[in-house]
C-alpha cells in the first residue's frame, strides 16, 4: 500500500512532489525498488525489477504519440521528444499501435528510424515515394563533310571508364540514310538515383552534304526525317492496339539540331540550312576545329556568326534563325555567363579529339581528357580557355535535359494540332459534297422524274415485284408477276416493242376502270403501234 501511495504522489500533478524538476525526480531505479518491495516473496531474495506497464521498453527509439486532448512533450525544434528524455510521462491511449510500429523500427538503425520519424512527424507533409521512369532525348548532328561531326559525338559521350562506339557517317550516302537512318544512331543511358529516372540520350549522325551543288536536296531529306519522326510518334500514341504507356516507349522525336559550322568563313548554304531546318526544330550552332584559328580570329568569327544568326543577310531569307534558348540557371550551372541573353552564348566554339591524355586516365579517380597535341603546344578540348566543349557537354547531357524535353513536348503539340487540322480546300470539298447530297441531288431527282413521266404508284409496284422476286429466289421458285397497264405489251406494260410473252406469267384480268381508258391515251397507244420501224419508247415505271 505504501508503494502504491508513493506512485500516486509521483504521478499526481498537484501532489507534494510537484515542485521537483525532472532531474530531481526519482528515476526508474527508485520506482523499480518500490516495485520490488511489493513483489518480495518472503525469501529475502531481491525480486526482479518490475517494468511499469504504462511505459514503452527503453530499447524502442519511438516518439510518444499524442493522446486525445493532451499535448505531447516537444523539443526545441517542435518534434516530439523520443522515449528516454523524460521517464515520468504516462503512456497515452493507443499505446498498442505505437508498440507495433516501434517493433518494426527496432529492426533498423536508430539514426535511420529517427530520420524517418522526423519527416513523418514534422510540420510539413512527407514527400511521396518515387518510382523509376524513363526519359528520352534525341539530338541530330548535321553539317558539311569533314567538320568532325563523328569526333564531336565521341567527345560528348565518352567517359574515362566507357568508350562509346560511334557510327561514322562519312561513307554513308543519302540513299543509305533514307533507307536506314538508325544505323548512324549512338545511344547512351544512365540512372539518376535521386530522381529515380533512367535517361536515354541518342545522337543521330548524318551524312555531310560535301560538294553537292544542290544543297536543297540534303535539306529536304533532313526535314523529311524530322517530320517522319513526329508522324511515327503520332501513329504510336493514336494506335488502337497500344497496350503500354507512352512514357515507356522509345521517343523518336528530335529535341534539337547541333549544326556544325566550318571555321573562318560562314557560307550562304550553311545559313540557308539553319534557317529552313529551324522551322521544325531549334538549332544549336557549333563552330568546330577551333584549334585552327587564333584567339583573335576565333573571337571575330564568333561575333560574325552571332550577328548572322539574328540577320542572315541571304537573299530569300527573312527573320532570325530559330535557336534553342537555354535558361540563365542552366547556363550558370554549365559555367557560362548567365547575365546576357541566351542567344549571346551562340555559337559554341569547340575543339574535339579522339586522342585522350593517358596520364589522366590512370589517376584516382580517372579523368577523360581529350586533347590535340601539336609541336607548338596542346589544345585541350575540355579546357574552358581553349574550347566551349565542356560547357556544351554539361548542357546537353546534364543541366538542360529537362528544358530540351519540355521544349520538345510543347513544339510537338503545335505540330500535332497542325497535322490533324483539315486543310481549307479539303474542308471546302467536303462542304460542297454535303451540300450536293442535301440539296442538288434531290432537286435533280425531281427534275428527272418530271421529264420522264415519273409515276409513284408504278415505282412502288416495281419495288414490290422486286421484293417478291428476291423472296421467291431465296425459296427456289419464280414468283408470278402481275401485268399492268393495257396488257402485256401495251403502254405501261412490262414487255417492250418486239418482245414476246414467254407464257410463264399469268396476267390478271384488267380492271373495269382500266378498260375504259381515256380517248387521249387510246390515241397515243395507236400512234405507237403504227410506227413499226421506230425506236420503241421506254417508259420509267
Amino acid at each position: 500500500m505504501a508503494t502504491r501511495a508513493i506512485h500516486a504522489l509521483l504521478d499526481e500533478p498537484s501532489g507534494p512532489l510537484r515542485g521537483l524538476k525532472p532531474e530531481q525526480a526519482p528515476g526508474r531505479g527508485f520506482r523499480d525498488t518500490l516495485a520490488g518491495a511489493d513483489q518480495d516473496d518472503g525469501t529475502g531474495a531481491p525480486a526482479p525489477p518490475r517494468r511499469d506497464h504504462h511505459r514503452y521498453p527503453p530499447s524502442l527509439e519511438l516518439s510518444r504519440p499524442l493522446s486525445r486532448g493532451a499535448a505531447s512533450i516537444a523539443s526545441a525544434d517542435g518534434l516530439p521528444v523520443p522515449l528516454g528524455a523524460s521517464d515520468l510521462s504516462p503512456v497515452p491511449r493507443g499505446a498498442g499501435r505505437a508498440l507495433r510500429l516501434g517493433s518494426r523500427a527496432a529492426s533498423e538503425s536508430g539514426a535511420v528510424a529517427r530520420s524517418r520519424q522526423a519527416v513523418l512527424l514534422g510540420p510539413s507533409r512527407p514527400a511521396p515515394a518515387k518510382i523509376w521512369k524513363r526519359r528520352f532525348v534525341k539530338l541530330l548532328v548535321v553539317g558539311d563533310s569533314g567538320l568532325g561531326k563523328t569526333t564531336l559525338i565521341s567527345s560528348l559521350l565518352n567517359t574515362a571508364q566507357e568508350t562509346v562506339q560511334v557510327h561514322d557517317g562519312t561513307s554513308t550516302s543519302l540513299s543509305d540514310f533514307r533507307r536506314d537512318p538508325d544505323s548512324l544512331v549512338t545511344s547512351v543511358s544512365w540512372k539518376d538515383e535521386e530522381a529515380r529516372e533512367v535517361w536515354s540520350v541518342r545522337i543521330q549522325d548524318t551524312p555531310g552534304y560535301g560538294d553537292d551543288t544542290n544543297i536543297q536536296t540534303h535539306i529536304d531529306m533532313i526535314m523529311a526525317y524530322v517530320e517522319q519522326q513526329n508522324r511515327t510518334w503520332l501513329q504510336m500514341e493514336s494506335a488502337k492496339e497500344r497496350m503500354v504507356d507512352m512514357s515507356e516507349v522509345d521517343d523518336p522525336r528530335v529535341d534539337a539540331v547541333v549544326m556544325c559550322l566550318p571555321p573562318h568563313r560562314l557560307r550562304g548554304n550553311d545559313v540557308r540550312y539553319m534557317h529552313q531546318l529551324g522551322r521544325l526544330v531549334p538549332i544549336i550552332p557549333v563552330i568546330t576545329k577551333a584549334d585552327t584559328m587564333t584567339i583573335n580570329e576565333a573571337q571575330r568569327f564568333r561575333q560574325e556568326v552571332a550577328g548572322r544568326l539574328q540577320n542572315p543577310e541571304v537573299r530569300g531569307i527573312k527573320g532570325a534563325i530559330s535557336t534553342f534558348g537555354f535558361s540563365s540557371s542552366a547556363l550558370e550551372r554549365a559555367g557560362l555567363d548567365p547575365t546576357g541573353p541566351s542567344s549571346s552564348v551562340y555559337p559554341f566554339v569547340v575543339i574535339s579529339s579522339n586522342d585522350v591524355h593517358q596520364g589522366m586516365l590512370h589517376t584516382e579517380p580517372p579523368v577523360y581528357w581529350p586533347q590535340r597535341a601539336y609541336r607548338w603546344g596542346t589544345a585541350e578540348a575540355f579546357n574552358a580557355e581553349h574550347s566551349d566543349l565542356l560547357a556544351l557537354r554539361a548542357l546537353l547531357l546534364s543541366e538542360a535535359l529537362e528544358e530540351l524535353a519540355a521544349a520538345k513536348r510543347a513544339r510537338y503539340e503545335e505540330w500535332r494540332r497542325a497535322a490533324l487540322r483539315v486543310p481549307l480546300m479539303r474542308r471546302l470539298r467536303r462542304r460542297a459534297a454535303r451540300l450536293a447530297v442535301v440539296t442538288l441531288l434531290p432537286a435533280a431527282g425531281v427534275a428527272f422524274a418530271a421529264a420522264h413521266d415519273f409515276d409513284g404508284q408504278r415505282m412502288k409496284a416495281a419495288i414490290s415485284d422486286l421484293k417478291d422476286d428476291l423472296v421467291a429466289g431465296a425459296k427456289g421458285r419464280r414468283a408470278p408477276r402481275r401485268a399492268r397497264g393495257r396488257g402485256r405489251g401495251g403502254e405501261g406494260g412490262w414487255l417492250g416493242a418486239g418482245e414476246e410473252d414467254d407464257g410463264e406469267w399469268e396476267a390478271e384480268p384488267a380492271a373495269p376502270a382500266a378498260a375504259a381508258a381515256a380517248p387521249e391515251q387510246q390515241q397515243q397507244a395507236a400512234a405507237a403501234a403504227a410506227a413499226p420501224e421506230g425506236k420503241p419508247r421506254k417508259r420509267w415505271f
